[in-house]
């Protein structure tokens, strides 16, 4: 279970914890890929990190305001 996030996982657990919740070994690894371009777009110019994230955020709103909708019978 904790592979697949559900379990904890904890990387460096022997210094006195991970700082944050158990993530699964399938997250770490893109964890690990995003914070390598993260870096890379700070090398290429300090703002790419922050305009990347406010156009993912935008685009998520966007997608969970076309699609997301109340279903119009409840279910009881």
């Amino acid at each position: 279970m904790a592979a697949i996030g559900r379990g904890t996982v904890r990387m460096g657990a022997a210094s006195g914890g991970t700082g944050g919740p158990g993530v699964g070994y399938f997250t770490i690894v893109l964890q690990v890929l995003a914070s390598l371009d993260g870096g890379v777009l700070y090398q290429w110019d300090h703002n790419l990190p922050w305009l990347f994230v406010l156009v993912v955020c935008i685009t998520s709103l966007l997608f969970v305001a076309s699609f997301v909708r109340d279903p119009k019978n409840a279910e009881v």
